[in-house]
């Protein structure tokens, strides 16, 4: 693959059910971005998520767990998810648990992997203490030289792991290059005008004197404000890079806000399933629109708050993160299920949006039926 957003570098963090995938994705990006909860099957969309180290910017994906014959249609998408992930990774992290040792899931997993063009990395995650970092070396039998022992929980061994990450990655696009060359200018503008190096100017402000005697006069040397504006363009193209607008796609369980998220993108991004609360992680996809980007944001359904505080934990994390997707966000499109119409609990949804001040889009979907 040619790289993922703007020719960055993609690496899939694979690996069976239950094994740190998610807490491992979370260490890389320094934040709580995907759901961990102590029971296997989690993850089921791809989480992406930018990260950098030793001056390389990558994109990573979390997955869901690998399987090879899952008896559940729901844990079938995750399956497709996964392998999409697989299929478009520059470079692999396989994940796997030390105090569980090799188990028959990730000699499956193996397989499916050997299959992969990128190159795959070996994380022996919750390798916590010096006995379980020895245990790890049982892992080299999966047949890759690169097997680092690593504690996602705790960071112990992961800056190997990242500089093993960094070395297997594809050389530089000219898309990245590009990228590093805007910011670097933009970083060299700003530190010399920090410094009081350069003279503030208003673009389009005349001069002393021009104003009042402009008959004949020579047209004034635009080539200091060209310049200028020249470094405020690399500026704010180098900003640009990381803040395009976000959409947030918000509604109570199984309205079809997955559905309209992948028609959107034309591929299938979400997992679709008519049980209610198949999306649980907050999924950002950037979409090239015009000359711009926008993110859209799928999120989980929103349920009422007593059901939410009587069940499970994913449940309650899942609604956690939709409302931290709508605070980041900058519009809500509010999906409504027209079979059923308008409920008490879309106005309750809109509320949230009204109170985080974010602009509202109505999307009426399902009229068809």
């Amino acid at each position: 693959m040619a790289g993922g957003r703007g020719g960055i570098p993609v690496v899939a963090i694979v690996g069976r059910p239950n094994v740190g995938k998610s807490t491992l994705f979370n260490r890389f990006l320094g934040q709580r971005s995907a759901i961990v909860e102590d029971r296997a099957r989690t993850t089921r969309d791809r989480l992406y998520g930018d990260t950098e180290w030793n001056g390389r910017r990558f994109v990573i994906v979390d997955t869901g767990g690998l399987e090879v014959d899952p008896n559940d249609p729901i844990e079938a998408r995750v399956q497709e998810q996964a392998h999409l992930a697989i299929a478009e990774a520059d470079t692999i992290v396989f994940v796997v648990d030390a105090m569980t040792g090799i188990t028959p899931a990730d000699l499956e997993a193996a397989k499916i992997l050997r299959r992969a063009t990128a190159p795959v990395i070996v994380a022996v995650n919750k390798a916590d203490n010096e006995k379980r970092e020895l245990e790890a070396a049982e892992f080299h039998r999966l047949g890759w030289e690169e097997t680092y022992a690593i504690s996602a929980s705790h960071g112990r061994g992961t800056g190997d792991l990242l500089d093993a990450i960094v070395w297997a990655l594809p050389p530089e696009s000219e898309a990245e290059l590009a990228r590093k060359a805007r910011e670097a200018e933009a970083e060299a503008w700003a530190d010399e005008v920090a410094a009081g190096h350069l003279e503030p100017f208003v673009v389009g402000e005349p001069e002393a004197g021009d104003a009042d005697d402009t008959d004949g006069a020579e047209a004034p040397d635009l080539d200091g404000v060209d310049a200028e504006a020249a470094r405020w363009d690399a500026a704010m193209a180098a900003d640009k890079d990381g803040e395009p607008a976000a959409i947030a796609f918000v509604g109570r369980p199984n309205v079809g806000k997955s559905s309209l998220l992948n028609a959107l993108l034309g591929e299938e991004r979400a997992i679709v399933s008519e049980i209610p609360g198949t999306t649980r992680d907050a999924i950002d996809t950037r979409l090239a629109w015009g000359r711009s980007e926008v993110v859209l944001i799928d999120t989980a359904g929103i349920r009422r708050r007593g059901k939410v505080a009587s069940g499970p934990a994913a449940e309650r994390y899942s609604t956690l993160r939709a409302l931290h997707a709508l605070s980041r966000a900058d519009i809500a499109v509010l999906v409504i299920d027209a079979v059923e119409g308008l409920t008490s609990q879309d106005a309750h949804v809109a509320g949230y949006v009204v109170e985080e001040g974010k602009g509202l889009v109505i999307a009426v979907n399902k009229w068809d039926l």
